[in-house]
């Protein structure tokens, strides 16, 4: 089936390195494919520094739900989806983040 590869929010950490994703809404965008449109968007953190882990999760797989999970110390700092429309669904994996007081170690 064709797998068509998207990152929706490649990675919310800005220059400065104090930003997250924060939030996400999703509509109805195309009733053939049974796909839908998403929206992130991220929020600066404060007083903190964000470092990104390298690796991805893995994918989800399809027909499951998400709940994507990060340590107490982390928030979700990217967010990666592919949709395979023979199965008319989506996959999602995402990148956590710690969160380090300013000009700490991590």
């Amino acid at each position: 089936g064709k797998v068509t590869e998207t990152r929706t929010v490649p990675r919310c950490v800005t220059k400065w390195g104090r930003t997250v994703c924060a939030g996400t809404k999703t509509e109805n965008f195309d009733v053939h494919i049974k796909d839908r449109k998403f929206a992130f968007w991220c929020a600066e953190v404060h007083n903190a520094d964000v470092v990104v882990q390298s690796a991805w999760s893995g994918y989800t797989g399809m027909d499951g739900s998400w709940e994507p999970t990060c340590a107490s110390d982390q928030a979700i700092a990217a967010i990666g989806s592919r949709f395979d429309q023979n199965a008319k669904d989506r996959e999602w994996r995402y990148k956590c983040a710690t969160i380090a007081p300013a000009g700490g170690s991590s």
